[in-house]
C-alpha cells in the first residue's frame, strides 16, 4: 500500500491540506476592502507575493526595508510601500530568517547548507558552508561574529570576513536559533532534548535537559533569567547559572519562542492551541485560546498589544488583559513566520499562501522590554546587548472602527471558526473523531519536519486543481474517504510515537 515514510506522509499532507488552502482561498477574498488612505487597525496595507510559501519571519532594516526569506529560495528585501527592491537567489528554500548587523549586511541561511552575507544593495558578500540544512536563524554579537545552528548538530561562531571562529557540536539536528546574553554567553536549542550554554570562545558552560526536542529559540530577561520551549510540553525558566527557576506546563509542545512585555509577563504560543500569559514567578496570568496550533511567536506592541499567528487560521492582536483586540483570516495561514512590528505601526508577517502580509496597527514600534519579539529585536540580531528605539512617532488615522473584544478565561478557547469546510469536515463531517485525528496529525507531525514541510510545499504548488476535484466530484470525495479509512490506523500510530 504505502512503502515508505515520505510516500505516507505525501498521501495524508496532500489529502488533509486541501483544507489548508480552501480556507486561504476564502481569506483572500473576503476580506473588507477599505480606500488606500485609511489606516484601520487589523486591516491589510499590503501583501507581497513570493513564489514560495514564507515561514521566514522578517527582518526591517534602518531605513525601512524588509528582508524575508520564501520557499522560492529568494531572499527579498522589499520598500515600506510593498514594492520589491531587490530579491537574492540562493540554492534552495529559505526557512531561516534573516539577522541584520549595525553595517547593514544582512545574515541568512538556506536549505542549500550554507549562510549567505548580503549586502545592503542586494549583491553577495560571502557564503559560508555548513554539513547540514539550515534552518536557524542567525545572531549577531557585538563584534559582529555570527552564530547559527545547522541541522549537521553543530553550532557555527563565524567571523564576519566569513572564517570560522568555532564550531560546537551538539548531539542532534539544531533548528533553535541562538540569542546572546549580556556577558555574551550564547544560549541554544537542540534535538537532542537540551539547551546548551556557550562561553564566547566556544567551550561548554552548561547544559539543561529538558523531555524532548528544544525548537524554540531562547528568550533573555532583564535579571538574565533564560526562557525557552521544549516539545516536551514545557516552557522552562532557567537561572544564569543553568539550575532550574521554574516549569510552566502545556498540554502539548512548545515549538514557539518566548517574548517578554514591559512587566516582565512572558508570552508563548503552544501546539495545545493557546497563546499562555506567565507571570514572573511561574504561575498563569491567562490563556488566549484558538483553533490551530501555534508555531508563530508572540510580538509585542509599545502599547502592551500582543500580536501572534496561528497554523492556517488567523493573526491576533490580543490586550494586554488577554482579550482579543482584533483578528486578521481566516485562513492566513501563518506556519512559523513570527510577526515584526515597524515604527509607523505596520505588521509584518509571511504566511504558507507565499505572501508577506503588512497590517495596519495602533503600536507605534516594539515594546519597551527586554526580550519583546523573536529574536529581540527587528533587525534579529537575537542579543539582549542590541537595544531597540522606542519610537514616539505619531500613527495618523482617518478612520477608525471600534473592535470587538472577546473575554477569554484562563485555559479556554474563545475563536471564531473558519466559514469554509476542510476536506476533511466534508468527507467525516466538521466534530468526528476522524477529522480532529486529521488536524491533530497535521499539527504534530506533518508540520513538524523537513519532508513534512516539502509536503506543503508541493501541495501549494498542486492545490487549485486538487481543491476542485474535492469539492466538485462526489466520486473523488469517496475515494478520498476510501483511502483515509485504511489509512486511519496508522496515522493514529504514528501519533503515539
Amino acid at each position: 500500500m504505502i512503502h515508505n515514510t515520505k510516500s505516507f506522509l505525501l498521501c495524508i499532507g496532500l489529502l488533509f491540506l486541501v483544507g489548508m488552502q480552501s480556507n486561504a482561498q476564502i481569506a483572500k477574498s473576503t476580506p473588507a476592502i477599505y480606500p488606500s488612505s485609511t489606516t484601520i487597525p487589523g486591516t491589510k496595507k499590503w501583501a507581497f507575493t513570493t513564489g514560495g510559501f514564507v515561514v521566514s519571519s522578517p527582518a526591517i532594516g534602518s531605513d525601512g526595508t524588509i528582508y524575508v526569506g520564501s520557499y522560492d529560495k529568494n531572499l527579498y528585501a522589499i520598500n515600506p510601500d510593498g514594492t520589491q527592491k531587490w530579491a537574492f537567489a540562493t540554492g534552495d528554500s529559505i526557512f531561516s530568517s534573516p539577522a541584520i548587523d549595525s553595517e547593514g549586511t544582512i545574515y541568512v541561511g538556506s536549505y542549500d547548507k550554507n549562510l549567505y552575507a548580503i549586502n545592503p544593495d542586494g549583491t553577495q558578500k560571502w557564503a559560508f558552508a555548513t554539513g547540514g540544512v539550515i534552518r536557524s536563524s542567525p545572531a549577531i554579537d557585538s563584534d559582529g561574529i555570527i552564530y547559527v545552528g545547522s541541522w549537521d548538530f553543530n553550532l557555527y561562531a563565524i567571523n564576519p570576513n566569513c572564517t570560522q571562529k568555532w564550531v560546537f557540536a551538539t548531539k542532534n539536528v539544531v533548528f533553535s536559533s541562538p540569542v546572546i546574553g549580556s556577558d555574551r554567553t550564547i544560549y541554544v536549542g537542540s534535538r537532542d532534548n537540551n539547551l546548551y550554554a556557550i562561553n564566547p570562545d566556544g567551550t561548554q558552560k552548561w547544559v539543561f535537559a529538558t523531555g524532548n526536542g528544544v525548537d524554540s529559540s531562547p528568550a533573555i530577561g532583564s535579571d538574565g533569567t533564560i526562557y525557552v520551549g521544549s516539545s516536551d510540553k514545557n516552557l522552562y525558566a532557567i537561572n544564569p547559572d543553568g539550575t532550574q527557576k521554574w516549569v510552566f506546563a502545556t498540554r502539548n509542545g512548545v515549538d514557539s519562542s518566548p517574548a517578554i512585555g514591559s512587566d516582565g509577563t512572558i508570552y508563548v504560543g503552544s501546539n495545545d492551541k493557546c497563546l499562555y500569559a506567565i507571570n514572573l514567578d511561574g504561575t498563569q496570568k491567562w490563556a488566549f485560546g484558538t483553533i490551530y496550533a501555534i508555531d508563530s511567536s508572540p510580538a509585542i506592541g509599545s502599547d502592551g498589544t500582543i500580536y501572534m499567528g496561528t497554523i492556517a487560521n488567523n493573526l491576533y492582536a490580543i490586550n494586554p488583559d488577554g482579550t482579543q483586540k482584533w483578528q486578521y483570516g481566516p485562513g492566513l495561514s501563518i506556519l512559523n513566520s513570527s510577526p515584526a512590528i515597524g515604527s509607523d505601526g505596520t505588521i509584518y508577517v509571511g504566511t504558507a499562501l507565499n505572501d508577506l502580509y503588512a497590517l495596519y496597527s495602533t503600536s507605534l514600534g516594539l515594546a519597551d522590554s527586554a526580550w519583546p519579539m523573536f529574536h529581540h529585536d527587528i533587525s534579529h540580531t537575537g542579543s539582549i546587548a542590541n537595544v531597540t528605539p522606542v519610537t514616539t512617532t505619531a500613527l495618523s488615522t482617518t478612520s477608525s472602527t471600534p473592535s470587538k473584544t472577546t473575554s477569554v478565561e484562563p485555559a479556554t478557547t474563545t475563536t471564531t471558526v473558519p466559514s469554509s469546510q476542510c476536506a476533511a469536515e466534508a468527507i467525516y463531517g466538521k466534530d468526528s473523531k476522524e477529522t480532529k485525528l486529521l488536524r491533530e496529525y497535521r499539527d504534530k507531525v506533518l508540520s513538524r519536519s523537513e519532508t513534512g514541510c516539502e509536503i506543503i510545499k508541493t501541495y501549494y504548488e498542486l492545490s487549485p486543481a486538487i481543491a476542485e476535484v474535492l469539492q466538485k466530484n462526489e466520486s473523488a470525495k469517496a475515494s478520498a474517504r476510501r483511502i483515509l479509512d485504511l489509512l486511519m490506523p496508522a496515522i493514529g500510530g504514528k501519533l503515539k510515537e
